[in-house]
């Protein structure tokens, strides 16, 4: 069970996250696969011949694999589903290679994005005994001759993500592969500044300053090895981060690690709650955020970081560190600009964030400062 600390979230934001706490994310229930044959899949899912649907998008059969495969899901190409969606029916190929039988299949996939995984997936599916290169990857309409599909380790249930004993199984045989490291530093601060391309963070800078200054060292995923990363992450005693993707490397952390997350707009990622359950994490949030406006979905940004009282307050009582307000001009323009384009590019209003009337007062008296 998670443990929380909400002294940092702003009041008008408590309600809505009370929901997801003291819940009990692990299904106590066996998984199993269920078998086709002749099933169609598409780029986005899933069919029979006769239309006995799983889930049906996509056109006429383009081509046809003949033997017995395993389907292993739609994989994203974004890393917090890497190591969520992306390994939600790893389970059945683990368990039939401790069998012996995984000779007997082929493994396939949906591809419903053009381009090509990072790297660091790869590395991470080696390291749970599969070779990227051995799937098949498929992107338009396939007739498959047996398919078995295993259930899911991961699911959804209202607005929560829940886990299953064997997702839980594979991640902690990933993590208790890496080496401890008397020499790794306990306190780390994973940054996303240093992406330049389709950044959606401006003012991230001065929270990162903050957190060097409260003793954490400032590492730039992007820029480091799989493994590397997986080191940092498995020796540390405290992880800092932004919400989203980066946060979910928690699952790669020891049992029990201090976590502290830096909220970059009003709403909650559910698969962050489901992943520090597996770790029994001691959970810190902090909303150091002037996120007003966002497009399309509160994930999708862009986010606007700032020093403010959540973040100030914070560094008083865990490093006794002094901080003052501060809005950096340089990441207001940058998150109007961002704004604009993508509302322009996209068609669409932005889209005001919960609580609108009391981040616009507290940005107003940022501004004054």
């Amino acid at each position: 069970m998670v443990k929380y600390d909400l002294r940092y979230v702003d009041s008008v934001s408590l309600n809505e996250m009370a929901e997801s706490f003291n819940k009990d994310y692990l299904i106590k229930e066996d998984l199993s696969c269920i078998h086709l044959k002749n099933a169609i899949i598409t780029a986005k899912g899933i069919r029979t011949r006769k239309g006995n649907a799983l889930n049906v998008r996509g056109g006429g059969v383009k081509r046809s694999l003949q033997g017995n495969y395993i389907y292993l899901g739609e994989w994203l190409g974004i890393w917090g589903h890497c190591i969520t969606d992306n390994l939600k029916k790893l389970w059945f190929v683990t368990k039939l290679n401790q069998e012996g039988k995984l000779h007997d299949y082929k493994l396939c996939v949906a591809k419903p994005f053009k381009g090509s995984y990072h790297d660091n997936f790869g590395q991470l599916l080696l390291k749970a005994g599969i070779n990227i290169d051995d799937i098949e990857f498929i992107e338009e309409s396939t007739l498959v001759e047996n398919l078995t599909v295993p259930d899911d380790s991961i699911v959804v249930k209202g607005n929560s993500r829940y886990y299953y004993t064997e997702y839980s199984s594979l991640v902690n045989e990933i993590r208790d592969r890496i080496p401890i490291v008397d020499e790794s530093p306990e306190k780390i601060y994973f940054t996303r500044t240093g992406i330049k391309k389709k950044n959606r963070d401006f003012g991230e800078k001065q929270v990162e300053y903050a957190f060097r200054d409260m003793g954490y060292k400032i590492y730039s995923p992007e820029l480091l090895s799989l493994d590397q990363q997986l080191v940092l992450l498995r020796n540390c005693k405290y992880f800092a981060c932004t919400e989203g993707s980066i946060a979910h490397n928690v699952v790669f952390c020891s049992d029990n690690v201090n976590i502290t997350i830096i909220r970059k707009v009003c709403g909650l990622i559910s698969y962050q709650f489901t992943l520090m359950d597996i770790r029994n994490a001691n959970a810190t949030y902090i909303d150091s955020f002037l996120t007003l406006y966002y497009v399309f979905a509160f994930w999708s940004g862009p986010f606007l970081l700032c020093m403010r009282d959540n973040l100030i307050n914070y560094a008083k009582n865990t490093a006794g560190i002094k901080l003052s307000p501060h809005l950096s001009k340089r990441a207001l323009s940058g998150y109007l600009q961002s704004l604009l384009y993508k509302s322009l590019r996209g068609r669409t209003r932005p889209v005001k964030c919960n609580n609108f009337n009391f981040y616009k007062r507290l940005l107003k008296q940022l501004l004054l400062h």
